[in-house]
């Protein structure tokens, strides 16, 4: 019986890993195609089934920003940076959270921590040039 335990663990887990997928991809095409409140939505559902997922964090973040909400924004880009401290986009998307809310020195700081570690980000070289 323990071994169908096992399975059937392991089987939800997968189909949860699935759902968190889906929602994930469904999240991405809704931003691509300029629907960040959707995007958000999809993202935040994708995140309760894979809490801490630094990149639900930092897609969240985003789309939260898109749509005006930047201490969301902020909050999602510290999430980020906390569950993967060496991604050098989630301290971008902490850096765009601060300048938006006019917070010009710490997004200055968390740029520079993120170039620290890929000093040929784009991503991270156009935010303050």
């Amino acid at each position: 019986a323990s071994a169908s335990a096992a399975a059937s663990s392991t089987a939800a887990a997968e189909s949860v890993a699935e759902d968190a997928d889906s929602l994930r991809e469904a999240g991405g095409a809704a931003f691509r195609r300029g629907d960040a409140a959707a995007a958000e939505q999809l993202w935040g559902k994708a995140l309760q089934l894979s809490p801490g997922d630094a990149t639900l964090l930092s897609n969240r973040s985003a789309a939260r920003l898109a749509t005006g909400d930047a201490r969301g924004a902020l909050d999602d880009a510290l999430a980020a940076v906390a569950s993967a401290p060496a991604w050098p986009k989630a301290r971008g998307r902490h850096a765009a959270a601060l300048s938006a809310l006019g917070r010009t020195e710490g997004a200055l700081e968390a740029c520079a921590a993120g170039l620290r570690l890929d000093p040929s980000a784009p991503y991270l070289r156009s935010e303050f040039a």
